[in-house]
């Protein structure tokens, strides 16, 4: 599935860990927005994760999927493009 996540962390160290988080699943599009393909067991292992490391009376995470139809129907104005990772890669 595609996911969209965002955040807003007014503490330097924890949003820092939260993208470092984030950089393991998917790809920055921009400053605290992170889209990518995950498994359903690999967003539940990225929620875990974040709830580990923030302080919900602070800090905020939202995380959006978004499905392949509406995918299809998004726009992009500006620089970039929809960050497009193939669901198997072949090494």
């Amino acid at each position: 599935m595609f996911v969209l996540i965002a955040y807003d962390i007014p503490d330097t160290r924890r949003r820092t860990r939260v993208a470092r988080i984030l950089d393991d699943v998917g790809t920055r599009v921009q400053y605290s927005v992170f889209e990518g393909r995950m498994e359903e067991t690999e967003l539940a292992a990225t929620v875990a994760r974040l709830k580990r490391t923030i302080r919900p009376d602070e800090d905020k995470v939202r995380i959006y999927r978004i499905c392949a139809g509406c995918l299809k129907m998004a726009q992009i104005l500006g620089e970039g493009a929809l960050v497009d990772v193939p669901e198997v890669v072949v090494l």
